[in-house]
């Protein structure tokens, strides 16, 4: 049953990501304008994370303006060329953060992929790219350069499943900025309104100990621009961790809803309609980007 809800997940994926590089809105041309600049590389475009999350969680009428990019055997100095008119800096794991058309980017080579340098993962190919991130909801890549009549890669590590449970998890636990990853997975499971596993439960109550509150504001701060949340919203959220997984060590916990939220904006909430949806699509869908 888990296998077949998961082929259901592709073919949605595979749909909305069709119909969101087929819009011919003004905002989603400029985009493929630069994805065709990367294509002229003739090396493999993939699109990570955040982008696909959304897309399966509200749908292809969502507006990013942050897109991460992973491309295939492409020199950095190249890249940097090209893109010399939008570069505004080298992002934190050594890749490009790019503004142009309205849109941002970060884009690097497969090979500078944090996890890949410090080889915490082996070996460095597009599919196990996903084994790279910190969490399972971010654990998805799609190639977006594909060619006529081929499949589009679509390549994963539990985060369908993070979908059908809703719950997050830790998927690489190798990261330089682990407080970071605290701040992140408690934004992005009040966010969510998803569940939080018991390795995650663990890894955040672990580096807490020592990090108070203050710094979890300060790296809110740096990361966000913004406090989303205050100090005492952190504080009943760690509270809440800590109480639950004294009471189980093996169920995912849940963080308190009578949390006060300072800017975050809302998401949809798809219904048992919207994720069966394209249930009777082919898995085949042969749907291209350009």
């Amino acid at each position: 049953m888990v296998s077949v809800s998961i082929e259901r997940q592709e073919a949605i994926l595979r749909e909305r990501i069709g119909r969101f590089f087929a819009s011919r809105a003004r905002e989603r041309r400029q985009l493929l304008r630069t994805l065709k600049t990367l294509n002229g590389f003739s090396a493999p475009v993939y699109i990570f994370g955040g982008v696909i999350r959304d897309l399966m969680l509200s749908g292809p009428s969502i507006s990013p303006r942050d897109v991460d990019l992973v491309v295939g055997r492409i020199d950095l100095h190249d890249m940097t060329t090209v893109f010399a008119e939008g570069l505004q800096r080298r992002n934190r794991f050594g890749g490009l953060h790019v503004a142009i058309h309205g849109w941002h980017f970060d884009v690097w080579p497969l090979a500078e992929t944090w996890a890949f340098r410090r080889n915490s993962v082996t070996p460095v190919t597009f599919e196990m790219l996903p084994k790279t991130t910190f969490l399972n909801i971010e654990a998805v890549v799609v190639r977006l350069d594909t060619r006529k009549w081929r499949y589009r890669e679509i390549y994963t590590r539990g985060f369908f499943e993070a979908l059908l449970t809703r719950t997050l998890e830790i998927n690489c636990v190798a990261n330089p900025y682990p407080i970071l990853c605290v701040v992140r997975s408690l934004l992005m499971a009040a966010k969510l309104n998803f569940s939080i596993g018991p390795k995650l439960a663990d890894y955040i109550c672990e580096h807490t100990r020592t990090a108070g509150v203050d710094e979890l504001m300060d790296v809110q701060l740096q990361h966000y621009k913004r406090h989303v949340y205050d100090e005492d919203t952190f504080n009943r959220w760690l509270s809440a961790i800590t109480s639950q997984r004294k009471l189980s060590k093996m169920s995912p916990v849940r963080l308190p809803l009578n949390i006060s939220q300072l800017n975050l904006p809302e998401i949809h909430r798809p219904t048992v309609s919207d994720r069966l949806e394209l249930g009777h699509k082919r898995r085949t869908s042969k749907l291209l980007w350009y």
